[in-house]
Protein backbone atom coordinates (compact mmCIF):
# COMPACT_ATOMS: atom_id res chain seq x y z
CA UNK A 1 0.00 0.00 0.00
CA UNK A 2 1.03 3.18 -0.84
CA UNK A 3 2.35 5.69 2.06
CA UNK A 4 -0.30 8.35 1.59
CA UNK A 5 -2.95 5.30 1.80
CA UNK A 6 -1.01 4.35 5.38
CA UNK A 7 -1.07 7.74 6.36
CA UNK A 8 -5.09 8.12 6.11
CA UNK A 9 -5.14 4.62 7.64
CA UNK A 10 -3.24 6.10 10.94
CA UNK A 11 -4.95 9.16 10.80
CA UNK A 12 -8.72 7.70 10.54
CA UNK A 13 -7.68 4.92 13.29
CA UNK A 14 -9.05 1.51 14.48
CA UNK A 15 -13.07 1.75 13.98
CA UNK A 16 -12.88 2.35 10.12
CA UNK A 17 -10.44 -0.67 9.40
CA UNK A 18 -12.58 -2.94 11.77
CA UNK A 19 -15.82 -2.02 9.77
CA UNK A 20 -13.83 -2.66 6.57
CA UNK A 21 -12.27 -5.74 7.73
CA UNK A 22 -15.93 -7.20 9.26
CA UNK A 23 -13.57 -10.40 11.15
CA UNK A 24 -15.89 -11.59 13.53
CA UNK A 25 -13.43 -14.15 15.78
CA UNK A 26 -9.77 -14.32 17.20
CA UNK A 27 -6.84 -15.57 14.82
CA UNK A 28 -4.69 -18.39 15.03
CA UNK A 29 -1.16 -18.94 14.14
CA UNK A 30 1.86 -21.71 13.60
CA UNK A 31 2.25 -21.78 16.87
CA UNK A 32 -0.68 -22.20 19.44
CA UNK A 33 1.14 -20.88 22.63
CA UNK A 34 3.79 -17.91 21.30
CA UNK A 35 6.48 -17.04 25.14
CA UNK A 36 7.68 -13.40 24.61
CA UNK A 37 11.92 -13.67 25.35
CA UNK A 38 13.36 -10.46 25.86
CA UNK A 39 17.01 -11.15 25.34
CA UNK A 40 20.22 -8.98 24.84
CA UNK A 41 19.90 -6.01 27.56
CA UNK A 42 21.85 -6.88 30.71
CA UNK A 43 19.92 -4.57 32.86
CA UNK A 44 17.27 -7.38 32.36
CA UNK A 45 19.66 -9.93 34.50
CA UNK A 46 18.85 -12.57 32.69
CA UNK A 47 21.88 -14.46 30.27
CA UNK A 48 19.53 -17.15 28.69
CA UNK A 49 20.91 -19.69 29.56
CA UNK A 50 19.69 -23.63 29.17
CA UNK A 51 19.19 -23.63 32.89
CA UNK A 52 17.10 -20.34 32.40
CA UNK A 53 15.05 -21.98 29.55
CA UNK A 54 14.06 -24.64 31.76
CA UNK A 55 10.69 -23.12 32.98
CA UNK A 56 9.58 -21.96 29.66
CA UNK A 57 9.91 -24.64 27.69
CA UNK A 58 8.74 -27.18 30.26
CA UNK A 59 6.38 -27.12 33.49
CA UNK A 60 7.00 -29.33 36.43
CA UNK A 61 3.69 -29.73 37.53
CA UNK A 62 2.72 -30.33 41.32
CA UNK A 63 1.95 -33.87 41.20
CA UNK A 64 5.81 -34.60 39.84
CA UNK A 65 5.30 -34.90 36.52
CA UNK A 66 6.82 -32.08 34.02
CA UNK A 67 5.46 -31.71 30.21
CA UNK A 68 6.60 -29.63 27.55
CA UNK A 69 4.44 -26.18 27.44
CA UNK A 70 5.07 -23.44 24.57
CA UNK A 71 5.62 -24.52 21.24
CA UNK A 72 7.00 -20.96 20.12
CA UNK A 73 8.89 -18.62 21.25
CA UNK A 74 9.43 -14.73 20.09
CA UNK A 75 13.07 -13.47 20.43
CA UNK A 76 12.97 -9.66 20.79
CA UNK A 77 14.40 -6.63 22.71
CA UNK A 78 14.04 -2.87 23.39
CA UNK A 79 17.91 -1.65 23.78
CA UNK A 80 20.96 -2.39 23.19
CA UNK A 81 23.96 -2.78 26.62
CA UNK A 82 24.46 1.16 25.73
CA UNK A 83 20.90 2.18 25.95
CA UNK A 84 20.47 3.06 22.00
CA UNK A 85 17.20 1.59 21.46
CA UNK A 86 15.32 -0.33 18.43
CA UNK A 87 12.04 1.57 19.06
CA UNK A 88 11.47 4.72 17.30
CA UNK A 89 10.06 6.71 20.49
CA UNK A 90 12.59 5.50 22.89
CA UNK A 91 15.23 8.03 23.26
CA UNK A 92 18.62 7.99 21.45
CA UNK A 93 18.09 5.32 18.53
CA UNK A 94 20.08 2.44 17.60
CA UNK A 95 22.65 2.87 14.73
CA UNK A 96 24.02 -0.09 12.62
CA UNK A 97 26.62 -1.47 15.44
CA UNK A 98 23.80 -1.50 18.44
CA UNK A 99 21.14 -3.61 15.50
CA UNK A 100 24.67 -5.96 14.89
CA UNK A 101 25.16 -6.24 18.80
CA UNK A 102 21.60 -7.84 18.97
CA UNK A 103 21.68 -10.09 16.15
CA UNK A 104 25.16 -11.05 17.96
CA UNK A 105 23.33 -11.55 21.33
CA UNK A 106 20.68 -13.89 19.42
CA UNK A 107 23.54 -16.43 18.24
CA UNK A 108 26.13 -16.29 21.47
CA UNK A 109 27.29 -19.96 22.25
CA UNK A 110 25.88 -21.05 25.32
CA UNK A 111 22.94 -18.85 25.44
CA UNK A 112 19.42 -17.59 23.59
CA UNK A 113 18.95 -19.83 21.03
CA UNK A 114 21.62 -21.95 20.90
CA UNK A 115 20.63 -22.79 24.64
CA UNK A 116 16.95 -22.86 23.81
CA UNK A 117 17.96 -25.74 21.12
CA UNK A 118 20.23 -27.57 23.80
CA UNK A 119 17.92 -26.96 26.92
CA UNK A 120 15.05 -28.64 24.35
CA UNK A 121 17.46 -31.58 23.63
CA UNK A 122 18.20 -32.26 27.12
CA UNK A 123 14.67 -32.37 28.13
CA UNK A 124 13.72 -35.05 25.91
CA UNK A 125 15.21 -37.41 28.22
CA UNK A 126 13.29 -36.42 31.30
CA UNK A 127 9.84 -35.90 29.30
CA UNK A 128 10.28 -37.78 25.86
CA UNK A 129 9.99 -36.59 22.56
CA UNK A 130 7.90 -32.90 21.91
CA UNK A 131 4.74 -33.66 20.20
CA UNK A 132 5.14 -30.56 18.14
CA UNK A 133 8.55 -28.79 16.33
CA UNK A 134 9.61 -25.51 18.52
CA UNK A 135 9.48 -22.56 16.37
CA UNK A 136 10.45 -19.03 16.61
CA UNK A 137 10.38 -15.26 15.57
CA UNK A 138 13.11 -12.99 15.83
CA UNK A 139 12.84 -9.21 15.95
CA UNK A 140 13.07 -7.05 13.44
CA UNK A 141 14.78 -3.63 14.81
CA UNK A 142 12.39 -0.57 13.58
CA UNK A 143 14.21 2.27 11.73
CA UNK A 144 14.23 5.52 13.05
CA UNK A 145 13.29 8.65 9.74
CA UNK A 146 15.59 10.76 13.27
CA UNK A 147 18.68 8.69 12.42
CA UNK A 148 20.86 10.22 10.00
CA UNK A 149 24.01 8.76 10.73
CA UNK A 150 22.71 5.38 11.21
CA UNK A 151 25.90 3.55 9.49
CA UNK A 152 26.93 2.24 6.33
CA UNK A 153 25.51 -0.96 4.03
CA UNK A 154 28.28 -2.04 1.04
CA UNK A 155 30.08 1.50 1.57
CA UNK A 156 26.90 3.29 1.19
CA UNK A 157 26.15 6.15 4.12
CA UNK A 158 22.74 4.73 5.65
CA UNK A 159 20.30 8.25 6.46
CA UNK A 160 17.07 6.54 7.94
CA UNK A 161 15.10 9.59 6.86
CA UNK A 162 15.62 8.36 3.42
CA UNK A 163 12.97 5.56 3.20
CA UNK A 164 15.27 4.00 0.74
CA UNK A 165 18.39 3.91 2.63
CA UNK A 166 15.99 2.70 5.66
CA UNK A 167 14.79 -0.16 3.43
CA UNK A 168 18.85 -1.24 2.43
CA UNK A 169 19.66 -1.18 6.12
CA UNK A 170 16.60 -3.10 6.69
CA UNK A 171 17.35 -5.38 4.41
CA UNK A 172 20.95 -6.10 5.56
CA UNK A 173 19.36 -7.12 8.87
CA UNK A 174 17.56 -9.51 8.03
CA UNK A 175 19.74 -10.77 5.19
CA UNK A 176 22.44 -11.29 7.69
CA UNK A 177 20.11 -12.63 10.59
CA UNK A 178 18.68 -15.58 8.18
CA UNK A 179 22.14 -16.26 6.97
CA UNK A 180 23.28 -16.60 10.49
CA UNK A 181 20.48 -18.66 11.64
CA UNK A 182 20.73 -21.17 8.71
CA UNK A 183 24.89 -21.70 9.69
CA UNK A 184 23.79 -22.74 13.07
CA UNK A 185 22.14 -26.08 12.12
CA UNK A 186 19.77 -26.31 15.46
CA UNK A 187 18.35 -29.40 16.06
CA UNK A 188 15.28 -28.52 17.75
CA UNK A 189 13.82 -25.05 16.01
CA UNK A 190 12.81 -24.02 13.33
CA UNK A 191 12.10 -20.01 12.36
CA UNK A 192 9.24 -19.07 10.88
CA UNK A 193 8.99 -15.80 10.66
CA UNK A 194 10.31 -12.25 11.70
CA UNK A 195 8.87 -10.12 14.19
CA UNK A 196 8.26 -5.97 13.85
CA UNK A 197 9.54 -5.02 17.24
CA UNK A 198 7.83 -1.28 17.35
CA UNK A 199 4.49 -1.51 18.94
CA UNK A 200 2.56 1.17 16.98
CA UNK A 201 2.75 3.11 13.70
CA UNK A 202 3.71 6.55 15.04
CA UNK A 203 6.64 7.03 13.87
CA UNK A 204 8.10 4.97 11.17
CA UNK A 205 5.85 6.30 8.10
CA UNK A 206 5.80 3.45 5.64
CA UNK A 207 8.17 1.02 6.94
CA UNK A 208 6.05 -1.78 8.26
CA UNK A 209 4.68 -2.20 4.38
CA UNK A 210 8.24 -1.36 2.87
CA UNK A 211 9.58 -4.38 5.63
CA UNK A 212 7.06 -6.88 4.26
CA UNK A 213 8.76 -8.08 0.74
CA UNK A 214 11.74 -8.43 2.27
CA UNK A 215 10.82 -10.89 5.31
CA UNK A 216 8.22 -12.78 2.54
CA UNK A 217 11.55 -12.98 0.24
CA UNK A 218 13.03 -15.58 2.68
CA UNK A 219 9.73 -17.59 3.01
CA UNK A 220 9.01 -16.20 6.54
CA UNK A 221 5.98 -14.99 8.32
CA UNK A 222 5.64 -11.37 9.20
CA UNK A 223 4.68 -10.94 12.53
CA UNK A 224 3.47 -8.13 15.35
CA UNK A 225 1.96 -7.30 18.52
CA UNK A 226 0.83 -3.80 18.88
CA UNK A 227 -0.39 -2.56 22.30
CA UNK A 228 -4.00 -1.50 23.23
CA UNK A 229 -5.82 0.93 20.62
CA UNK A 230 -2.12 1.80 19.07
CA UNK A 231 -2.28 3.61 15.81
CA UNK A 232 -2.45 1.87 12.93
CA UNK A 233 -3.56 -1.17 14.31
CA UNK A 234 -6.95 -1.62 12.10
CA UNK A 235 -4.50 -1.58 9.12
CA UNK A 236 -2.51 -4.92 9.89
CA UNK A 237 -3.38 -6.62 6.79
CA UNK A 238 -1.94 -3.66 4.80
CA UNK A 239 1.12 -3.49 6.19
CA UNK A 240 1.76 -7.05 5.42
CA UNK A 241 1.45 -8.81 8.71
CA UNK A 242 1.17 -12.69 9.22
CA UNK A 243 -0.03 -12.51 12.52
CA UNK A 244 -1.05 -10.17 14.94
CA UNK A 245 -1.22 -10.83 19.08
CA UNK A 246 -2.58 -7.66 20.89
CA UNK A 247 -1.71 -6.51 24.47
CA UNK A 248 -4.60 -5.83 26.52
CA UNK A 249 -2.18 -3.81 29.17
CA UNK A 250 -4.72 -4.81 31.66
CA UNK A 251 -1.74 -5.56 34.35
CA UNK A 252 0.42 -2.61 34.02
CA UNK A 253 -2.23 -0.06 35.15
CA UNK A 254 -2.98 -0.60 38.71
CA UNK A 255 -6.97 1.17 38.41
CA UNK A 256 -7.72 -0.34 35.18
CA UNK A 257 -11.16 -2.16 35.08
CA UNK A 258 -10.88 -5.94 34.19
CA UNK A 259 -13.04 -4.99 31.25
CA UNK A 260 -10.07 -3.81 29.59
CA UNK A 261 -10.04 -7.49 28.94
CA UNK A 262 -13.48 -7.46 27.42
CA UNK A 263 -12.34 -4.83 24.95
CA UNK A 264 -9.58 -6.14 23.91
CA UNK A 265 -11.16 -9.33 23.33
CA UNK A 266 -13.71 -7.61 20.85
CA UNK A 267 -11.05 -6.29 19.47
CA UNK A 268 -9.38 -9.28 18.87
CA UNK A 269 -12.23 -10.48 17.28
CA UNK A 270 -13.09 -8.07 14.83
CA UNK A 271 -10.10 -7.29 13.43
CA UNK A 272 -8.90 -10.62 13.36
CA UNK A 273 -6.17 -11.24 15.94
CA UNK A 274 -4.69 -13.60 18.49
CA UNK A 275 -4.75 -12.34 21.80
CA UNK A 276 -1.64 -11.83 24.75
CA UNK A 277 -1.37 -12.87 28.40
CA UNK A 278 0.68 -10.44 30.50
CA UNK A 279 2.38 -11.07 33.65
CA UNK A 280 5.85 -10.58 35.10
CA UNK A 281 7.69 -10.60 38.53
CA UNK A 282 5.44 -8.41 40.35
CA UNK A 283 2.39 -11.11 39.44
CA UNK A 284 4.75 -13.79 42.46
CA UNK A 285 1.52 -13.89 44.95
CA UNK A 286 3.66 -12.59 47.62
CA UNK A 287 5.15 -9.62 46.07
CA UNK A 288 4.56 -5.97 47.54
CA UNK A 289 1.31 -4.93 45.38
CA UNK A 290 1.38 -8.53 43.66
CA UNK A 291 -0.80 -8.64 40.44
CA UNK A 292 -1.17 -12.30 41.12
CA UNK A 293 -5.34 -12.11 40.90
CA UNK A 294 -4.80 -10.12 37.47
CA UNK A 295 -3.28 -12.74 36.05
CA UNK A 296 -6.02 -15.18 37.53
CA UNK A 297 -8.60 -12.40 35.86
CA UNK A 298 -6.97 -12.99 32.50
CA UNK A 299 -6.90 -16.82 32.36
CA UNK A 300 -11.05 -16.71 33.55
CA UNK A 301 -11.86 -14.05 30.99
CA UNK A 302 -9.90 -15.92 28.02
CA UNK A 303 -11.89 -19.46 29.03
CA UNK A 304 -15.13 -17.60 29.61
CA UNK A 305 -14.83 -15.79 25.97
CA UNK A 306 -13.62 -18.54 24.23
CA UNK A 307 -10.02 -17.53 23.57
CA UNK A 308 -8.51 -20.71 25.13
CA UNK A 309 -10.66 -22.48 22.31
CA UNK A 310 -10.39 -20.16 19.43
CA UNK A 311 -7.21 -17.93 19.45
CA UNK A 312 -3.42 -18.04 19.02
CA UNK A 313 -2.07 -16.42 22.22
CA UNK A 314 1.05 -14.69 22.92
CA UNK A 315 2.79 -14.43 26.75
CA UNK A 316 4.17 -11.68 27.87
CA UNK A 317 6.18 -12.85 30.98
CA UNK A 318 8.62 -9.96 31.58
CA UNK A 319 12.10 -11.12 31.83
CA UNK A 320 12.29 -14.19 34.08
CA UNK A 321 8.58 -14.37 35.76
CA UNK A 322 8.03 -18.32 35.02
CA UNK A 323 11.75 -18.25 36.88
CA UNK A 324 10.79 -17.05 39.68
CA UNK A 325 7.11 -18.74 39.11
CA UNK A 326 9.19 -22.54 39.76
CA UNK A 327 10.79 -21.32 42.69
CA UNK A 328 8.24 -19.72 44.26
CA UNK A 329 7.64 -21.35 48.14
CA UNK A 330 4.10 -19.91 48.06
CA UNK A 331 1.57 -22.59 47.07
CA UNK A 332 -0.63 -19.82 45.23
CA UNK A 333 1.88 -19.48 42.54
CA UNK A 334 2.02 -23.04 41.95
CA UNK A 335 -2.01 -23.36 41.63
CA UNK A 336 -2.33 -20.63 38.70
CA UNK A 337 0.67 -21.89 37.38
CA UNK A 338 -0.50 -25.84 36.96
CA UNK A 339 -3.86 -24.36 36.05
CA UNK A 340 -2.32 -22.15 32.95
CA UNK A 341 0.40 -24.90 31.61
CA UNK A 342 -2.93 -27.89 32.35
CA UNK A 343 -4.52 -25.13 29.71
CA UNK A 344 -1.69 -25.18 27.57
CA UNK A 345 -1.33 -28.81 27.83
CA UNK A 346 -4.72 -29.35 26.28
CA UNK A 347 -4.66 -26.82 23.92
CA UNK A 348 -2.43 -28.87 22.12
CA UNK A 349 -5.42 -31.56 21.25
CA UNK A 350 -7.52 -28.77 19.46
CA UNK A 351 -6.46 -29.21 15.96
CA UNK A 352 -8.64 -26.28 14.90
CA UNK A 353 -5.82 -23.69 16.71
CA UNK A 354 -2.69 -24.72 14.37
CA UNK A 355 -3.08 -22.71 10.97
CA UNK A 356 -1.31 -24.75 8.57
Amino acid sequence: MAAAALAVILVSGVTDAREKVKTVDYNTYKCRDMNLIWKGNDQRHQRWTQEQFVPNVSHLFSDGHRDWTFDGFIFLESAAENGATFYPSLGVMGKRSDWQWWMDQLFERGVSLDALDKCIDSLKTEIGEPPFRHKILLGIPAPCPKTVDWGEVDGKVIDMSNPDDATLATKWFIDEMVARYHAQNYKNIDLIGLYWIDEDMCNTGDMAARVEPLVHAHDLDYCWIPYFNARGIGAWRDWGFDMVWIQPGYLFNKGQSPLRLKDAMDYARGLGFGMELEMERSSLFGMPESTHSKVREYVDWFENAGVWDRSGVAYYTGTDALNYMAKSTDPEDHELMDRLFNIIVKRRSNPKLIKE
